[in-house]
This record gives structure tokens, C-alpha cells and sequence, in this order.
């Protein structure tokens, strides 16, 4: 049962009634399915979930927060309230002053949801896994899933905040093999027109089968071209090192260029991130301290220039929070980068001698150390002599090298452009990376 906002601004009573000077609560509302398959056949689950979570503030600034069930409101209160009192005075502590929150625009709330049908929503995926397996009887599939959400956040606080936003969530997933080529797909979107209308299962496998031609020597290649799908998931972890505590402890690989003011990255580099992007997949009217978000430049033309500020933070010194703090984090929100102006293949055909390790995908861009900059991963993709001669797949092999200097020694950004999960990534054509 949805609880209101007038009801909600009722119950937080319970906390100053608890002796809390101030309070605010927060409640989560969700329902949806989750879907596995197993070779095509479907096991739905239906999911409902309600959390609420209430902090509180005393007098001195002392805070506390506490969780769980909604209807439980006046215990979760108390033991906020608990918790207020054996943590440390601060006296900047309290909840976000109202400001102006819309929602409007975002276009995050697929009106679709309530009336899709389950076998509407099962079929995504079990026709996503059979397609996979279509393509070659070589092709092995597995924990192909799908799985939706629309999510209801509502913040009160004694300082006069009421804001609430609806929003939908639809996500898949699938692996694919063949040899000794294992390649997992995701895919999400805030529609479920857009999510149902990618054959994402054929498109994975094509990829794995394409790789399992007799492989080719990378020795001596010098450069890299990186899809969008590499891109993103690269600049997805690079921004997580821009928050202002890592960035002011030089304990991030930016620290330095944001002290100095000056590039680390070629200056056709340019990163923004918009928590408010129409369609994003991480946009959102307010964040969980009830702070609408503000866009910023992380990389201005190659050189560190904004960061991730939480409340507590900014009102410390007395700057504006950048409306980034999710799941007790701050937490990038959609990212963008600036394309360039010719295609991938464009790029290589112009350089029909110059042999160019072309990337199918990184394992995992886990192993990039964020304080440092080094890298080593496991990649797979294409050796190839301009656009059209290939020599063959490498499967399976180690990049290294070290993340600034790699990006420092860009040759070209593509006009290649693709949303991967939360970022809008181009191609890039780089050099300085050892392989193998």
C-alpha cells in the first residue's frame, strides 16, 4: 500500500517526538519481476519490496539514521534517535534546506509499466536466448535474465522537504560461448519499448563466433581502437575517483591536475555528467539527501574541474552539494563524452599499413587501479590493417599500461557514438598500451 506524502510528513512526527530536533525519512517503494531461463524456459518471480529510512538530528548536530520496515515508522524513529546520541556533535548537520525539485522532462517513468502483460515481459529474454543459440550450434548460453522495476522515492523532512518521483528500470542480461570465448551482454533502458526491441542474444553470439577464427600474432602492434563498449565501462570507473575527499587527498590519479589546474588527459577529452539527461539511465529529480542535482564538467578540455560533493560537506563549507549521493554513496550519474567528427572506419582506412589491435570487449576494467592510473585486463578483438584487411581474433590477452598515459597519447576520437549502461561513450583510436 503506497503511503502518501501528507501521511509521511504525519509519521515524522514519531521523531521529534523521540527528541529529534530535526528528522527526515525516506521511503522506497518497488514492484516488478524478475525472469531466468533456462534454455528458453521462463521462472518469473513476482518482486514487491517497501523500505523506509528515517535520520535524525539532536540539538548539538549529533546524527543517527535507522531502517526497515514502513509500518514499523515509530521504532525505526526511536532508534534513530538512539543512534543520534552516541555519535560525535557537528554543528553543520542537519537535513537539506527545501529547494526546487522537478521532475518533469526526465521521461524515467515508462506509463507502459502497469499495463504490460507477463508474457509480454518473458518473452524478451527467452527470445533473446534462443536467438543466441540460432546463430551456431557451438553457441553454449547461460543466466540469460530479465527483470523490471518501477520505483516510487519519496523524501519528507522538519525542514518543509516533500518531494517525491516515480521511475522504471528494465534490465537483461545473457552469456554466450564458444571455445575458449566467453562474452556476458547487458543491456537496460527506462522503456520497455526500447529493451524489447534489441536482439541483444543474436548480437552476443555473432560476437563470440567471430572470434573463433585461427588467432593472429599481436607483436609489434602499437595501437588500439576501443569501441564504445570498451569506452564506457572505462570512463564509468574513472569518474568514481572524483569525489572531493579522493580528489583533495591526492589518493586519485586526478588529484594532481585538479590542485594544479592543469590536463592530464589529451585536451579533446571532455566528460560531463548530467543527472538530469531525458532518458538517462541514472537520472533522477533529487538524490537521497533530497538535493536536485547539478551537472559538472569532471574533464574540461583534458583538465580535472569538477567533483562529487556530498550534504554534510557542503554545508561545512558552505558550498553547494552536487545532488550525487545514492545507496549511501556519492555515485556518478550519466556521463557524456564529446565524439569526434570522422567514424571508426574512417579512422582505420586511413592508415591502411599501420596494423591496429581492434577491441570486441575488456573482461573487466577492475583491474584499473584508481589511485595510480595502471592498468592490466584481459581483452579480446581483432588484429587488422586498415578497415577491411583482417588478420584474425586474439582472444583472451593482457593489456597494460597506465590509464593517463594512455589517454594522454589519443590519436582520434571516433563519431562513433553508443549509451552504454549510464555512459554516452564514442570510439577511441590510442596508443602507449602494451599487449600481451
Amino acid at each position: 500500500m503506497t503511503i502518501d506524502l501528507q501521511e509521511l510528513m504525519t509519521q515524522l512526527q514519531a521523531a521529534t517526538a523521540a527528541g529529534a530536533s530535526a528528522a527526515e525519512m525516506h521511503l522506497r517503494e518497488a514492484t516488478g519481476i524478475d525472469v531466468d531461463t533456462t534454455r528458453a524456459r521462463a521462472n518469473k518471480r513476482d518482486v514487491v519490496t517497501r523500505s523506509l529510512r528515517i535520520r535524525a538530528w539532536l540539538a548539538d548536530g549529533r546524527s543517527g539514521e535507522a531502517g526497515g520496515a514502513p509500518e514499523k515508522y515509530a521504532e525505526i524513529a526511536q532508534k534513530a534517535v538512539a543512534a543520534a546520541s552516541k555519535s560525535a556533535p557537528d554543528q553543520g548537520a542537519a537535513p537539506v534546506e527545501r529547494l526546487a525539485v522537478s521532475s518533469r522532462g526526465l521521461g524515467i517513468d515508462d506509463r507502459r509499466f502497469p499495463t504490460l502483460a507477463p508474457a509480454d515481459r518473458i518473452e524478451v529474454i527467452t527470445s533473446a536466448e534462443r536467438g543466441a543459440r540460432g546463430v551456431d550450434k557451438a553457441i553454449l548460453t547461460r543466466d540469460f535474465k530479465y527483470s523490471d522495476r518501477r520505483v516510487r522515492r519519496a523524501v519528507v523532512s522538519t525542514n518543509g522537504l516533500n518531494v517525491e518521483e516515480w521511475s522504471t528500470l528494465y534490465t537483461a542480461e545473457g552469456l554466450a560461448n564458444a571455445g575458449d570465448v566467453t562474452i556476458r551482454e547487458s543491456i537496460a533502458a527506462r522503456s520497455f519499448a526500447s529493451i524489447s526491441s534489441l536482439p541483444f542474444g543474436v548480437v552476443l553470439a555473432r560476437r563470440v563466433m567471430a572470434l573463433q577464427a585461427p588467432q593472429a600474432s599481436p607483436e609489434g602492434v602499437k595501437r588500439v581502437m576501443m569501441p564504445p563498449r570498451v569506452v564506457g565501462p572505462l570512463f564509468a570507473r574513472l569518474a568514481t575517483a572524483f569525489d572531493i575527499a579522493s580528489l583533495e587527498a591526492g589518493a586519485c590519479l586526478f588529484a594532481n591536475g585538479y590542485r594544479e589546474g592543469r590536463s592530464v588527459v589529451d585536451s579533446r577529452i571532455h566528460l560531463i555528467d548530467d543527472a538530469q539527461l531525458p532518458g538517462g539511465l541514472r537520472s533522477y529529480a533529487f538524490d537521497d539527501e533530497g538535493v536536485p542535482p547539478v551537472p559538472l564538467a569532471l574533464l574540461r578540455e583534458g583538465i580535472p574541474d569538477a567533483r562529487y560533493i556530498d550534504l554534510p560537506t557542503g554545508r561545512r563549507r558552505e558550498i553547494r552539494p552536487s545532488g550525487h549521493w545514492i545507496d549511501g554513496a556519492l555515485r556518478p550519474a550519466n556521463l557524456l563524452l564529446r565524439s569526434g567528427t570522422r567514424s571508426m572506419s574512417a579512422l582505420l582506412s586511413e592508415h591502411q599499413t599501420v596494423r591496429t589491435f581492434v577491441l570486441d570487449h575488456v573482461a573487466s576494467w577492475d583491474g584499473l587501479d584508481l589511485a595510480t592510473g595502471a592498468f592490466e585486463v584481459v581483452a579480446s578483438g581483432f588484429v587488422q590493417r586498415g578497415n577491411d584487411t583482417i588478420e584474425g581474433p586474439v582472444r583472451n590477452v593482457r593489456l597494460s599500461g597506465n590509464v593517463l598515459t594512455m589517454l594522454s597519447n589519443l590519436v582520434e576520437i571516433a563519431s562513433d557514438t553508443d549509451r552504454i549502461d549510464h555512459v554516452d561513450a564514442p570510439g577511441m583510436l590510442v596508443e602507449g598500451v602494451t599487449i600481451g
